[in-house]
């Protein structure tokens, strides 16, 4: 299920948080549900969303007031037939 592949990727976000570059990665041939677990649907997130949300409640712990300063960057990529896309980015503009 979508809950238990996050919750073997879970420790890679409290890594993130930390400090440290996490990558999350999906391998595969094609149609065997990468996207889908990457990205899942509304009613049953994937990876990605479930990543970003749990990444913001631990930001949502510190106390910026008293000092703490946070910078979160992401990318997101996908290699297809040897060519790689920004996902983050629309249209003709990925290449």
């Amino acid at each position: 299920s979508q809950e238990k592949v996050f919750q073997n990727t879970s420790h890679l976000i409290q890594s993130a948080f930390d400090g440290y570059n996490v990558c999350i990665f999906a391998y595969g041939q094609t149609g065997t549900g990468k996207t889908y677990t990457m990205y899942g649907s509304d009613s049953n997130p994937g990876v990605a969303p479930r990543a970003i949300t749990r990444l913001y409640e631990l930001v949502s712990t510190l106390d910026l007031a008293k000092g703490d300063k946070v910078r979160i960057s992401c990318y997101m990529v996908e290699l297809y037939k040897s060519k790689l896309q920004d996902l983050l980015v629309s249209g003709k503009d990925r290449r």
